[in-house]
């Protein structure tokens, strides 16, 4: 599985510098992917890519053009049966939503509630 090897060279880097918007662009297919895989153990390290990816970041708004790809997914990693997944995801979410505005997430909150 290609997306599985990707993702583990991913958690295995470690960001020495800000991740800035070009980097993105690289790493978001991946992860996409990743969170859309069957295995729950290849959505699980896509998401806590995604939540390590969320500190590492120069500037949170540059997420922004991606959240159309990562919060469906999210979404749907938070209904994995699996708990640590869900837990995966949920951290993920939290660091994902940490340096943006409720105006940057549409209808993330009335989902959740």
């Amino acid at each position: 599985n290609k997306t599985k090897g990707a993702l583990d060279a991913m958690l295995g880097t470690e960001f020495l510098h800000a991740v800035d918007p070009a980097s993105l662009a690289l790493l978001i297919p991946p992860i996409h992917r990743g969170l859309r895989d069957r295995d729950t153990s290849v959505k699980k390290r896509a998401a806590a890519i995604v939540g390590s990816m969320s500190s590492h970041v120069s500037n949170p708004r540059d997420v922004v053009p991606y959240l159309s790809l990562l919060l469906p997914e999210l979404r749907m990693v938070l209904l994995d049966p699996i708990p640590d997944a869900r837990r995966t995801a949920a951290r993920a979410l939290g660091a994902l939503s940490s340096g943006l505005s409720e105006a940057d997430l549409p209808g993330l909150l009335h989902w959740l509630l």
